[in-house]
């Protein structure tokens, strides 16, 4: 008797906990333009909170928007998802328009216009949403990446017979190689940048296409 009583409670229960821990709110935790809040609202509203898979969730929304790097997903019960976003950094602008890189090649809509410009004759009619395969252009996009992080302040980049130069304001040119690793690269960089720190005005070029970086002085 005990036993049949249990089963319909048991049953009870689940429905109970089942309808109670459905997601009736979304948070999103930063603005992101590429990305539409209501398509992600629509796609998971509704949806039991304990069975949605938060790793298959941040996956999809990985593959629908290419802007996204990365994607947290949070519980909150009884019913909140929390949405942490991180979307591609743009590295770069793109010449006589209003167009920018990420690091990983997606052309978006400028906005910072800080960004160093980026010059080459491939990317004058790009367009937004398009994602750049071009090995050399993405090679100078790490490394415009990864010059943020550093003591040198791009302004342009140009692209010439497989030389990917970066200037700065006052006419630094720093040369890099299409085929070595950027990260390398441009740690090479900033150790001759801190040696010659007192004299880096008097610096024109420094070459790091070989083992050992080339500085050549005024």
């Amino acid at each position: 008797m005990k036993k049949l009583l249990l089963l319909p409670l048991t049953l009870i229960l689940i429905l109970v906990v089942f309808f109670t821990l459905r997601i009736n709110q979304v948070e999103i935790s930063q603005t992101v333009g590429c990305v539409r809040g209501d398509i992600i609202d629509d796609g998971l509203k509704g949806r039991n909170l304990l069975l949605l898979d938060s790793a298959t969730t941040a996956e999809k929304l990985r593959k629908e928007s290419s802007c996204i790097k990365d994607v947290k997903i949070k519980k909150i019960i009884p019913g909140k998802l929390i949405i942490e976003i991180e979307t591609q950094k743009e590295v770069a602008k793109i010449e006589n328009g209003s167009l920018a890189l990420t690091e990983n090649g997606l052309i978006t809509g400028q906005t910072n216009p800080n960004l160093p410009t980026i010059y080459s004759g491939s990317l004058l009619s790009a367009s937004p949403g398009q994602t750049i395969s071009d090995p050399e252009i993405l090679q100078t996009l790490k490394i415009s990446g990864l010059l943020t992080k550093s003591d040198f302040n791009a302004q342009s980049i140009r692209l010439v017979d497989g030389d990917i130069a970066f200037y700065d304001a006052n006419g630094l040119i720093v040369l890099f190689s299409k085929s070595q690793d950027p990260k390398t690269q441009v740690d090479s960089l900033q150790q001759v940048l801190a040696k010659t720190k007192i004299d880096a005005s008097k610096i024109a070029k420094i070459d790091l296409r070989f083992i050992q970086p080339v500085v050549l002085f005024k």
